[in-house]
């Protein structure tokens, strides 16, 4: 998921996660993850607030019930 810098901080990416968070429920998908790179340092606060824990350079996120 990116974001174009014009438009960042105003909840696009917020609600592009929350899509992808329920696209993968809804085709029975256990985990949601994801690499942001070197590149992207804003990306770890963003990922940390959407609900992925990091896991060395990879976040994850269990997509089970209450998770």
């Amino acid at each position: 998921l990116v974001v174009a810098t014009a438009l960042r901080r105003g909840g696009i990416g917020a609600s592009l996660l929350r899509f992808a968070q329920q696209r993968a429920r809804q085709h029975g998908c256990g985990t949601l993850s994801c690499a942001p790179g070197d590149g992207a340092p804003a990306a770890r606060p963003f990922l940390d607030q959407g609900g992925l824990t990091a896991h060395g350079a990879l976040y994850s996120q269990g997509l089970g019930d209450g998770d």
